[in-house]
This record gives structure tokens, sequence and C-alpha cells, in this order.
């Protein structure tokens, strides 16, 4: 039994061995520096919603084709998806097609090495998509179906899927963010009924507009991205998280204890409990601490 107990441990150590191998030759080959940094796939949502919104609070930048481009790239750890590498890479455009509420249409796909595929996917308003309409022969069938707006957008997503490292490298493009087409854009009375219920989560939201008979087109990812946004005009008062937080507080009549930015950034604060505790004369026995590290 302990012979065995050693040879799986072996095998263990061994296995463990390879991946730190085929993860530094990722490394390698697409000129990373480390890769450390990588999203879990449940993670992705929030993190394409997070530089959405930083990039949609910029002033009168919709509908405006002069303005920066959206684009980033990121790591996801895929470990916890499965499927072969096209049906990991079309769950991972659509979990970004969930926040973002554009359509992205599958184009070509490469095999690469180690293992590695690349999926190509862009998006179904680029002006190069763009089909000449064809009229019907019989007159009684033809339709006036309005056409689809266009934009020289150029956005494309770039998925480069390795099921060896389970790691996937993900590249958005978007020349500009134009309007998505209207099947898949939140309406006004949507974002009315979230900011009216702000206060709750989002999958909260979500069940109570489901019961009120929500187009199921919409996904909950959406309901979470347009909550983040309008919470943050709530919560976010500098462009800095740690000033931000030291104002919120303030604002909030609580009692900053510590506030520390060198080596790293602290703060400590009460909320004014204790006080409301002796002021009720209730008394406390007994005090459980959750910490929570990472």
């Amino acid at each position: 039994m302990a012979k065995k107990s050693r040879n799986n441990r072996r095998k263990t150590m061994a296995l463990r061995q390879k991946n730190k191998l085929l993860k530094r030759q990722f490394i390698e080959e697409n000129d990373l520096e480390s890769i450390e940094d990588t999203i879990i796939s449940d993670n992705l949502a929030d993190y394409t919603c997070h530089l959405l919104n930083l990039y949609k609070n910029n002033d009168n930048i919709e509908n405006k084709e002069n303005t920066p481009k959206f684009c980033f790239s990121c790591l996801i750890d895929i470990s916890l998806l499965d499927g072969d590498s096209k049906q990991i890479a079309n769950t991972l455009v659509g979990i970004i097609a969930d926040v973002d509420e554009y359509s992205w249409v599958y184009n070509t796909k490469y095999d690469g090495k180690q293992e590695s595929v690349t999926y190509w996917y862009v998006c179904s308003q680029r002006v190069n998509l763009e089909k000449q309409p064809r009229k019907h022969q019989d007159l009684l069938k033809q339709r006036d179906t309005p056409s689809m707006n266009r934009f020289n957008c150029e956005g494309y997503i770039r998925i480069n899927v390795n099921q060896t490292t389970n790691i996937a490298k993900i590249e958005v493009n978007h020349n500009y963010l134009h309007p998505p087409t209207s099947e898949n854009s939140v309406s006004e009375e949507i974002k009315m009924f979230i900011q009216e219920n702000i206060d709750l989560l989002p999958c909260e939201i979500y069940a109570k507009l489901i019961n009120k008979g929500l187009d199921l087109s919409i996904k909950q990812k959406q309901i979470h991205f347009w909550w983040t946004k309008f919470n943050q005009n709530r919560y976010i008062h500098h462009e800095n998280s740690f000033q931000s937080a030291l104002i919120w507080m303030k604002e909030q009549n609580y009692y900053i204890i510590l506030n520390l930015t060198e080596p790293v950034q602290a703060i400590a604060f009460t909320t004014g409990i204790y006080e409301h505790l002796k002021k009720n004369n209730i008394h406390i026995h007994e005090c459980d601490i959750d910490a929570t590290c990472k």
C-alpha cells in the first residue's frame, strides 16, 4: 500500500513538472512575462464588464468613429470547461457576447504548435459582411426587410486554445463600439427596472424580470453589466480605487483609524456599530471573526 502511494506521488510530481514545462513553453512562444495572472473562465464576464465600463465612462464616445478603439487581451484558465477546443472557444465568445451585446460570427481557424488551435470570430455588423439583397421572383412574396446597420469597426475576437496547458489566450478588438443589433440590446424599460431595483442582486433582478415576461434572448450577464454600470455612480468617487474608498467612507461617516500607502495600501475603519450597541445597552459576550486571505 505504501509503495502504491509513493508511485502515485511520483506520477503526480512528474505531471506537475510536465505542466510547468508546457506552460514555460507557452510563455516563450507567446512572448509573455508570466502566466500567473490568468483569469478563470467564471470571471471572464466580470473582467469584460469592468473594461467596458472603463471605456464607456468616457464622454461622447458612442456613435463616433474617431474615438480610441476598444481592445484587450487576457489569459484564461480553461481547466473547468468541457468539450473540444471549438466548443471551448464558442463558450468563451458566448460569455463576451452576453456582456458586450454584439453578435460574433465564426470566421476561420488555424492549427498551431503544441496542440493549440486559434479561432477567429468577427462582428456580424462589419461592413465587409454585407451582402447584396436579392428580391424573390414572385412579387407577392417580396418583403421590404430592413437591413442591418453596418460599421467599419473591424471587430474581431481571436482565441488560441491550448488544452495541453489548459490555457486560452483571448484578443478582442473593436475600432469603436457602435450600437449593437436591436435584438441583442437591453431596452430602456429594462434599464429603468434595474435602476429601480438597484439594491437587489443581479440574479434577483433577473428573476423578477423573468416573472414579468422578460424576453429570454436577454442574458443574466447583460443584467449584471448594467447593474454594475449603474452602481458605479453610487460608489466610485475617484479614478484611483483606494482614494475612492476613502472618500466613500468619509461620506458614510465611518471613522478611519488607519490609512497606509507604504509599503502597501491598507485601510482600517469602524462603522459605528460599537457606539450603536453601547447606546442600546447591548452587550456582546462572544465575537467570531471570519478572515479571507488571497
